[in-house]
């Protein structure tokens, strides 16, 4: 801690995945929000990532830790050569993996900060022989961001229960407010008519988050609806799935939707896309939690989600939006087609939504959680 003042502290926040997406998201979120408020905080991350690019951008500091060829042995020796150099009071990973790499160096360095672990997917194996015993020794806490991973991790890792605390991702609410955006100029920037309803997804394209599904309930719709929508899927192919992507352009085409969908590709500013979204899809087969949800809700576009995992922590049905059984097109059609025709429920749930993520998943208060851990309170 700093030596004139104990409330400042040196943060290691820990991410090695090559991809982008919500823990990604959320590891650099977190750093960003710490960083205002005074510490001193770096990113252990992966060479060439783009956590580290967009970590650069906010002005923190990076240390590509992890190399792009998996080196473990590399990642170990450069982590417990930081740890030599620097006075670190916390460490913080966003990622299973990284265990490997920073346990091990922190016996090899004889270091003891604070060791947290964010559990942000559930793990299908189970992790209580002796190596993992080893590695989770050196945590001193783990989060969990819904009660579905605090069950997960609870059945299959060596850990203390009374450990493993929920934390919920969040977000800066204050960045979120439709009023900030001229939703006619939105539109016209993805050239989308001013009197069209929009509906659509965002997030990475990756199998299980449902994109077919979505699609094949755009077919369904066809001829049903009195007026027109616009149906946006947004995002990007992860690291090394281009060719699922490839499959999700064609099969668009082979449903004869290429008029109907539009691909935009990466979004930087998601909040000024979801301005102009009248409802948000999100049909995931299995879902720990969904950066996206929240994201919506504090926009206060109602959301249509699938009832699996995590994601009844987020969605009330009926109340911040609608819930349905995972790969179920003709579901998603149905709650489409209620929502598109009920304009005053889709006012009803976007509101209760946004009520919902200032109450409970405000990045301001999650960061005071967890700064009372950091210190040991």
């Amino acid at each position: 801690m700093h030596p004139l003042n104990p409330n400042i502290m040196n943060i290691i926040q820990s991410c090695s995945s090559p991809s982008w997406g919500g823990l990604e998201m959320t590891a650099l979120n977190t750093s960003v929000i710490l960083a205002e408020k005074g510490h001193n905080v770096s990113i252990f991350c992966r060479k060439n990532s783009r956590l580290e690019d967009e970590a650069n951008k906010c002005g923190l500091t990076t240390y590509p830790v992890f190399s792009s060829k998996s080196n473990i042995f590399y990642s170990i020796l450069e982590i417990s050569k930081y740890l030599n150099s620097s006075h670190v009071d916390v460490i913080h990973s966003h990622i299973s993996h990284d265990l490997w790499s920073i346990s091990p160096a922190l016996y090899l360095s004889g270091k003891k900060p604070k060791f947290y672990l964010t559990k942000h997917l559930a793990s299908g194996v189970g992790k209580k022989d002796i190596p993992h015993r080893l590695l989770y020794k050196k945590l001193t806490g783990i989060f969990a961001i819904s009660n579905f991973i605090k069950d997960n991790v609870i059945s299959t890792c060596p850990v203390n229960p009374a450990n493993v605390h929920i934390l919920h991702n969040s977000l800066s609410v204050d960045k979120y407010n439709i009023a900030d955006y001229n939703t006619n100029s939105v539109k016209t920037k993805y050239n989308i008519p001013k009197e069209n309803l929009v509906a659509g997804m965002i997030g990475r394209f990756t199998p299980g988050k449902g994109i077919e599904d979505f699609l094949h309930s755009i077919k369904l719709l066809e001829g049903k609806l009195n007026f027109p929508v616009t149906f946006i899927i947004a995002g990007e192919a992860s690291y090394g799935e281009q060719e699922y992507a490839e499959g999700i352009f064609n099969l668009c085409e082979k449903l004869g939707l290429k008029d109907k969908v539009i691909f935009p590709g990466f979004i930087k500013n998601v909040p000024e896309l979801l301005s102009i979204f009248d409802i948000l899809v999100f049909p995931s087969h299995d879902e720990s939690f969904g950066i996206t949800l929240i994201e919506a809700m504090a926009m206060e576009v109602p959301v249509i989600a699938s009832n699996n995992s995590g994601i009844p922590d987020i969605v009330k049905d009926g109340v911040t939006g609608i819930l349905i059984p995972p790969k179920q097109p003709d579901k998603i059609a149905d709650s489409l087609f209620y929502l598109l025709n009920n304009w005053e429920k889709r006012v009803y749930l976007g509101q209760n939504g946004r009520r919902c993520i200032e109450d409970k998943f405000n990045a301001e208060t999650n960061i005071k959680i967890l700064e009372k851990y950091y210190n040991g309170k």
